[in-house]
């Protein structure tokens, strides 16, 4: 299965809900689903392997507790924060403080 943003649109309830379905669909049927997203946070929860592009070069690839670290989400153009919500990872983007 490809999907190109399946999560744009739906509310949060129904994002997760269509993720865990193809998740389980996947795997029940042996299948392999490849699909954008910009949730990161969202992505790694049903995900066995994240790849993270940058104008079209992969800058990480690997599993997403590997690649949903502080360290590894550090960049010069946006500050993330990654923080552990009950066993959760949820990646934020730190609002940058304009001028007024």
């Amino acid at each position: 299965m490809v999907l190109d943003q399946p999560t744009t649109g739906p509310d949060l309830r129904h994002q997760v809900t269509l993720l865990a379905l193809l998740r389980r669909e996947a795997v029940e049927c042996g299948r392999t689903a490849l699909a954008t997203l910009h949730d990161l946070s969202l992505a790694g929860q049903f995900v066995d392997r994240l790849v993270l592009l940058d104008r079209g070069d992969i800058v990480l690839d690997g599993a997403p507790r590997e690649v949903e670290r502080p360290e590894e989400l550090t960049d010069r153009r946006r500050a993330l924060r990654v923080v552990d919500v009950d066993g959760t990872v949820v990646v934020q983007v730190v609002p940058s403080v304009t001028a007024r």
